[in-house]
């Protein structure tokens, strides 16, 4: 297993998926610092499933240079209302892609909850739950590099 878990991108495992009733997923912890600059870096698993979901549909530079082609539609977990989010390639060399945190827009996961996203039946769905509900379900994640 990863020892890097929970700090980034984990592919969701058979229990995560029946849990979800999902093909895959992947999911996170998130930090202080995520929190508090309302982005997230997507990485590992979370960066494949959203490049794979969303093509060559993600906008490269600044929001404000396409904020149309910025904005992303996502299921929010576990209610399925449809909310809009920007995720770009903030860089030009598209290595690293990044997901606004947007509490008005719904979606602003709380420091060391689970973020999780998912594919169910063609939509992609965003989510998050406390830790502890979290590890209540799937067991309990070990921050090695805290």
């Amino acid at each position: 297993m990863n020892d890097r878990l929970g700090l980034t991108g984990m592919r969701f495992e058979h229990i995560h998926n029946r849990f979800f009733s999902s093909h895959t997923g992947a999911y996170s912890t998130l930090t202080a610092r995520e929190f508090a600059d309302s982005q997230l870096t997507l990485t590992d698993d979370e960066f494949q499933l959203a490049n794979y979901f969303f093509g060559g549909r993600i906008h490269s530079g600044p929001v404000r240079l396409d904020p149309d082609g910025a904005l992303k539609e996502f299921r929010l977990y576990p209610t399925g209302k449809q909310i809009g989010l920007n995720l770009i390639y903030p860089k030009p060399e598209r290595e690293e892609l990044r997901l606004y945190l947007s509490e008005r827009r719904g979606f602003k996961p709380r420091p060391g909850d689970i973020w999780f996203l998912f594919e169910r039946d063609a939509k992609l769905f965003l989510g998050s739950m406390p830790a502890n509900e979290w590890n209540h379900h799937f067991g309990t994640i070990t921050n090695t590099h805290a």
